[in-house]
């Protein structure tokens, strides 16, 4: 990794903290949870990816996943500008 990805977690803080429908505490224990849920989940399913189709596949999901949030950040700006 190493791209600066520790700087999302303090924006996504930021951001979400600045969302009118919702409480600011709620929106942070969403980002939280869906921060710590990845932290757990992910080395288990880049294990089993691993075992089950080689080492050289294990970092394909990534990319699908990177393709999806630039989506999702490109439809947000639109919708927050």
């Amino acid at each position: 990794m190493g791209l600066g990805i520790s700087n999302i977690i303090p924006v996504a803080y930021s951001i979400s903290s600045n969302i009118d429908n919702i409480d600011r505490a709620v929106s942070i224990s969403i980002i939280s949870i869906s921060a710590y849920g990845s932290f757990m989940v992910a080395p288990a399913l880049m294990g089993l990816i691993a075992n089950s189709f080689g080492v050289s596949y294990v970092f394909v999901p990534m990319i699908f996943i990177f393709i999806i949030c630039l989506l999702v950040l490109f439809l947000s700006r639109k919708l927050f500008n």
